[in-house]
Order: structure tokens, then C-alpha cells, then sequence
């Protein structure tokens, strides 16, 4: 059975409930990967399932301005088997 914790933003706003796996804090992946993961769980929680966040967005919520330490980190979390990346094709932007 898959470990999922549900985290809640303050009293008054449910809009903020996600869902992420717990899992997440025993793989050998980065602080940066962490929180980047935490990002997308909740950003795909007010999204839908499928999402593209922009690196603009990532950059901004995680704030790193490193596209290149936030590339790095998504490609951790996809060595580590936490999501898949599929990049947007510029016609479905």
C-alpha cells in the first residue's frame, strides 16, 4: 500500500487540501527535488492530473531562479520513478 499524507493550507481555505506520497522523503533526491515534488503534487491537485507547470511557475513557488538546478531536480525525481516528465508541445500551449 502506497503511503499518502494530506496536507491542508490554515483554517478557511480548502482549496489548498493535496495529496502527496510519503515516499517522497526516503528517496536519495535532492532538498530542491523535495520541494519541487511538493509543488507539483499540489500544483496538479488545482490543475488536473495531466499538468504543465511552466519553469517560470516552478521557479517562482521554489524560489530558485536556476532553470538549470530545477532541470536537474525534475530529472531526479524521474531517475527516482516520483513522476514523469513529458514535455508540452509549443501547439498545446
Amino acid at each position: 500500500m502506497e503511503s499518502q499524507l494530506l496536507l491542508k493550507k490554515p483554517k478557511g481555505n480548502q482549496e489548498g487540501i493535496f495529496y502527496f506520497d510519503g515516499a517522497i522523503y526516503d528517496l536519495p533526491v535532492s532538498g530542491l527535488a523535495k520541494l519541487i515534488y511538493l509543488f507539483l503534487c499540489s500544483y496538479a491537485t488545482k490543475h488536473g492530473k495531466e499538468t504543465f507547470p511552466s519553469l517560470e511557475e516552478i521557479s517562482e513557488a521554489c524560489k530558485t531562479k536556476s532553470h538549470k538546478r530545477i532541470d536537474s531536480a525534475l530529472k531526479e525525481l524521474e531517475k527516482a520513478g516520483m513522476v514523469p516528465i513529458q514535455l508540452k508541445d509549443e501547439d498545446e500551449a
